[in-house]
């Protein structure tokens, strides 16, 4: 009689058991979070992709719109071509600051005081107070994509002028006040060279705070890596080919868990005058467009410096970019020289 009883029990127990089984599978198959992705066009011109793991298409189109709108409000106050309301921003100091003192709030305070520093750091190769030299070559690059057969080179001598006005130290910051003036009222910012990575890290940052941390974010290339994968598993990360035919055209793929990787090249924007590119960054040194080399990726923590780092060894010959790079070892460096030869780094893409 007992024997049967613990039979009754054991068949009782078995659906029991097979139940919470079935209870728990479907709840950690719930659990399991999906890869999502959206693409927006509206910041930095260019495309930005936000990729990321969530338990449901809602749950991610939350967060990808939240860091959208974050990335939004710095593409806004770096923009030098458009003013918003109720914002003081890049192209308001450049209208305003050359006759008074603008306010400013504190993000912009930290960002031209972070870009002060780089300048120095770089031994003035991201120069944001480049911008009268720049717009010269904004114009003749816009007109000779309009008017190929028409197109035409700067003369030095207008660009030797505006040269004359470059003078970061004639941007003076009051950081206690939060004002503005140029000391120089034909001193002009241009902030290109550093701006999108720069966004791109204080966007990576807030979504830390907010524990989303299975993340990549790519704005035109500048690619950070918010943790790895749900899985732990690396993303993987593709070096565009200069050369290559088309923007799929890798010369490498490496993977990371977290961190950035941005890339400054002769072939992103340029124009062509009797048969040659003129790419968009311009040496500080010889106010003409950089051609040491093709193209270099920068490998680091944070993607501000990612970029800041990027424009820098683009001025530089292999040679000088190998030196400063060995004095920095915070950062990793792909350099792709003009014949088409990689150097690399050791650590780059660990």
């Amino acid at each position: 009689m007992n024997r049967k009883k613990q039979w009754k029990r054991i068949w009782i127990a078995i659906p029991v058991v097979l139940l919470i089984g079935v209870i728990i599978f479907f709840e950690n198959h719930s659990n399991e979070e999906k890869k999502f992705s959206k693409q927006y066009l509206d910041v930095f011109d260019t495309v930005t992709v936000i990729t990321g793991y969530a338990k449901s298409e809602d749950e991610f189109l939350k967060q990808s719109e939240a860091l959208h709108q974050e990335l939004n409000f710095y593409h806004q106050l770096f923009d030098i071509y458009h003013t918003y309301d109720g914002m003081n921003n890049l192209m308001s100091i450049n209208e305003k600051c050359p006759s008074e003192s603008l306010s400013v709030e504190q993000k912009m305070m930290e960002f031209l005081t972070y870009c002060k520093e780089m300048e120095e750091e770089t031994n003035g190769q991201t120069n944001i107070a480049l911008g009268s030299v720049l717009q010269i070559w904004h114009q003749y690059r816009e007109d000779g994509l309009k008017n190929p057969k028409e197109a035409k080179l700067p003369s030095l001598k207008e660009l030797q002028d505006a040269g004359t006005h470059t003078n970061i130290d004639q941007l003076v910051l009051n950081e206690q006040d939060l004002t503005v003036k140029f000391s120089d009222e034909k001193l002009r910012l241009d902030v290109g060279g550093i701006a999108k990575g720069y966004a791109v890290e204080k966007v990576a940052q807030y979504a830390k705070k907010k524990g989303w941390d299975h993340l990549l974010l790519n704005v035109g290339g500048n690619i950070r890596a918010v943790g790895a994968k749900p899985d732990q598993s690396k993303w993987t990360i593709g070096i565009q080919d200069p050369f290559g035919e088309s923007e799929d055209a890798y010369l490498q793929t490496f993977q990371i868990k977290e961190g950035s990787m941005v890339t400054s090249g002769n072939y992103q924007r340029y124009y062509v005058v009797d048969g040659k590119k003129y790419c968009h960054i311009i040496d500080p040194k010889t106010l003409y467009p950089a051609e040491y080399i093709a193209a270099v990726t920068i490998q680091c923590e944070d993607s501000g410096l990612a970029d800041s780092y990027s424009t820098a060894f683009f001025n530089m010959s292999l040679d000088e970019g190998k030196a400063f790079a060995k004095k920095h070892p915070q950062i990793e460096v792909l350099w792709v020289t003009n014949d088409g030869k990689v150097t690399m780094t050791d650590g780059f893409g660990e």
